[in-house]
């Protein structure tokens, strides 16, 4: 039978359940590969090395669909890219934008030929390395935004370089404070607020400084609340209107010391909720249409009390996948959940 993939958290992982995509150290090398039946030890294994999510397949269907705005190949050696180019500034070597410039165009490339495929950055968070993966995504998701405006690929690329570097200024913040499992003071919360600035400088260095301004104003609000320079509206620079959305989305769907992870679906609402207030309305309106909030393969329950596995997305519905249910674990019926006839039906969880 052909097989869906279903990414699940770790703690929930059975004896026997198969690995839809490889486990990767942080140097980009194979752990465990593709197909391998997992045990209890291989579990415990996984626990030990940090890892919160993995994707295993599940029964069903050759009518998944596993595209995706940007492909593994190019999520892999991005992130191998954007490691090496962090881990650089951290030993205080020498800072070169190249090999970024390589991972942006790449990442740009795949992003136009897939145009009118939603962007999973769950996909992405199978690495489990928050610095690298947050990068990545908040870059995926700023150009998916930013293709939608109609940037040319040179606007492009100065988006995506700012965006994978919006926090490498927090390379100069202490550690202990960045990690802090509990509520900062409001002496670390402005020492954490500094790292806009001191990324801004760092990317300048390299003669980069349109994308630098994603460094300098990602944590700036459209009504004024942000920081560091509290301007609002069209005073921030686009990019930073952008990568705003992207970052707080992103980081909000990820696990940190201080909190669980949001679900998509939550982070979602918050930021939308947002709009007009925190974020930019027409950006808010672009993000809509350029996330998926289940990934194809996910089992997800209906209001209707089935489960149903997601098969494809409907563009610019998120909430509204297409969907097949479930009966007995088998297939049971198909469900586009953006038909008038099934607007009553609603993903539960």
């Amino acid at each position: 039978m052909p097989k869906a993939l279903q990414r699940i958290p770790l703690k929930m992982v059975e004896d026997g359940c198969v690995l839809a995509l490889p486990i990767l150290d942080e140097k980009g090398s194979v752990l465990l590969g593709k197909g391998v039946k997992l045990t209890s030890k291989y579990v415990d294994r996984l626990k030990r090395m940090g890892v919160d999510y993995i994707c295993i397949e599940t029964p069903g269907l050759e009518l998944v669909s596993v595209e995706n705005a940007i492909s593994q190949e190019t999520v892999q050696f991005s992130i191998t890219d954007i490691r090496k180019t962090l881990n650089n500034v951290g030993l205080k070597k020498n800072f070169c934008l190249k090999e970024i410039e390589g991972t942006v165009e790449s990442i740009i490339y795949d992003m136009l030929k897939n145009r009118n495929i939603m962007l999973d950055i769950q996909m992405i968070k199978h690495y489990d390395e928050y610095t690298y993966t947050h990068s990545l995504s908040v870059a995926a998701i700023s150009l998916a935004i930013g293709i939608k405006l109609g940037m040319n690929v040179d606007t492009l690329r100065n988006l995506g370089i700012g965006a994978i570097l919006h926090d490498v200024g927090k390379l100069e913040i202490d550690k202990e404070i960045l990690n802090k499992p509990g509520p900062l003071t409001k002496e670390e919360y402005e020492k954490i607020k500094q790292h806009s600035k001191i990324g801004y400088d760092l990317i300048k260095t390299c003669n980069a400084v349109l994308a630098a301004h994603v460094a300098l104003q990602h944590q700036e609000r459209f009504n004024g609340s942000g920081y560091p320079r509290a301007v609002s509206k069209n005073d921030i620079h686009l990019f930073g209107r952008i990568s705003a959305v992207a970052d707080v989305y992103d980081a909000l769907t990820s696990e940190r010391p201080q909190r669980p992870a949001w679900s998509s679906l939550e982070a979602y609402e918050y930021v939308v909720q947002g709009s007009g207030k925190q974020f930019d309305p027409r950006i808010i309106k672009l993000f809509q249409d350029s996330v998926t909030l289940y990934s194809n393969g996910m089992i997800v329950k209906l209001s209707t009390g089935e489960n149903a596995i997601v098969v494809s997305q409907n563009d610019a519905l998120p909430n509204r996948p297409v969907v097949f249910t479930l009966k007995n674990g088998a297939v049971n019926k198909k469900l586009d959940l953006k038909e008038i006839e099934n607007s009553h039906i609603v993903i539960a969880r």
